[in-house]
């Protein structure tokens, strides 16, 4: 498995060259900053603590990339969502289901990131809501919460063997 960069922005953290590791940070990031986002600041936990992270979606991924992808946000990231598509073909949507647009298109840059030429395989994408009950028994393998402008986002991903 090839790496896709340091799991946080300190070398100090990065981790040595023999270990995979994940900057869905850095993913999210171009994402959003592509969907119009000018604040994206990282943080090591939700603090301060946020009220509201209601809105989760998580992903069974499937094929050079197996396991589970968990995003959670807040409702006014939905509402920033929604504000920043209003004037696309997407913006005619729901915002939950913008929302869900916006994991898969994650997903697919994640599954990216892992291109391997003559194995490459993608499983469906299938955002699914959840709670963390939901969740793998087990600690993430790579985790990340950033706030977009000042909403906080949280992404959670679980690998299998």
């Amino acid at each position: 498995m090839r790496g896709i960069g340091m799991l946080n922005h300190q070398k100090e953290n990065a981790p040595t060259q023999d270990d995979p590791y994940f900057d869905l940070g850095h993913l999210f990031e171009r994402i959003v900053r592509s969907w119009g986002a000018s604040r994206v600041q990282y943080r090591e936990d939700l603090s301060p603590p946020t009220a509201d992270l209601s809105m989760e979606r998580r992903v069974a991924l499937s094929g050079t990339l197996n396991g589970t992808l968990v995003l959670r946000s807040s409702a006014g990231f939905l509402d920033w969502l929604q504000a920043q598509r209003g004037e696309t073909p997407l913006g005619r949507y729901p915002k939950e289901e913008i929302f869900e647009e916006m994991v898969s298109l994650f997903c697919l840059y994640l599954f990216h990131d892992f291109w391997q030429p003559l194995t490459f395989q993608i499983g469906p994408i299938r955002p699914q809501p959840s709670t963390p009950q939901d969740w793998p028994g087990w600690p993430p393998h790579a985790s990340r919460v950033l706030w977009v402008e000042g909403e906080p986002v949280e992404i959670r991903l679980w690998m299998k063997d």
